[in-house]
């Protein structure tokens, strides 16, 4: 698959397991998350990560972001350049979810991707968040 075509294919995996983009099931939704991060795209090189941030919302909620992505990069003057991101965010009021500090875990800090979906399914904030309601869910891409 192109990179292009990752958000198509991340909803269609998403609809087709018969759940709504907007309200999704945390540990459903990682789990789908897994398996996208599995299938090939033609990219020069890729990475994942899963990040929690805590952010004050335009009408003024400290929310707790969680967002799992895949990260395209292209080859460009002999470095890698980031091109584009697909994947799943999740918003959590700050009183449900309690995130002490900003969290970021990246797969090119493991062996393979088994190795980094491990890691990430044994941090406490992650636990809580697949525990935990969201209050709206949405499937995000675009170019960076």
């Amino acid at each position: 698959m192109r990179t292009i075509d990752t958000e198509s294919r991340l909803t269609a995996l998403v609809e087709s397991a018969g759940l709504d983009p907007g309200h999704l099931d945390p540990w459903e939704g990682w789990k789908l998350f897994k398996a996208f991060a599995r299938e090939t795209v033609v990219a020069d090189d890729e990475s994942v990560t899963v990040q929690a941030t805590r952010l004050k919302s335009s009408d003024g909620l400290d929310l707790v972001f969680v967002s799992m992505l895949r990260q395209f990069t292209a080859a460009e003057d002999h470095a890698q350049t980031p091109v584009w991101y697909v994947g799943l965010e999740l918003a959590y009021e700050s009183e449900e979810l309690s995130l002490a500090a900003d969290a970021e875990l990246w797969s090119y800090d493991f062996a393979d991707l088994t190795a980094f979906t491990s890691e990430v399914e044994l941090q406490a904030w992650f636990q809580q968040a697949l525990a935990v309601r969201p209050v709206e869910t949405e499937i995000v891409s675009g170019e960076i």
